[in-house]
C-alpha cells in the first residue's frame, strides 16, 4: 500500500488507525527499522531530498533522534 506524507520543518505526523492496521509497520519502515526478513520493496523513504532505502546502518545512527523520531503510545 503506498502512502505519501509531506511533513515541513518543526512539524509533527500522527498515526491513528483501528489495532492492527499498520501504523506501527508503517512507522518502523520509516525510520529504518523493520527487522528481516521484512523489508521495504518498492518505492521512495524521502527525507530532505536524499532516499533512506538501502541507506548505511551508520547513517541511520544519525538520523534517528536528532532529525528523525518516533514515539508509540503505550497503554
Amino acid at each position: 500500500m503506498m502512502s505519501v506524507f509531506s511533513v515541513d520543518r518543526g512539524q509533527g505526523l500522527g498515526l491513528v488507525g483501528e489495532s492492527g492496521s499498520g501504523k506501527t509497520v508503517k512507522g518502523f519502515s520509516i525510520m529504518g527499522l523493520v527487522d528481516a526478513p521484512g523489508r521495504v520493496v518498492g518505492g521512495q523513504i524521502q527525507f530532505q531530498g536524499e532516499d533512506l532505502v538501502g541507506v548505511s546502518p551508520k547513517r541511520w545512527q544519525k538520523l534517528r533522534g536528532n532529525q528523525i523520531s518516533m514515539f508509540s503510545k503505550i497503554r
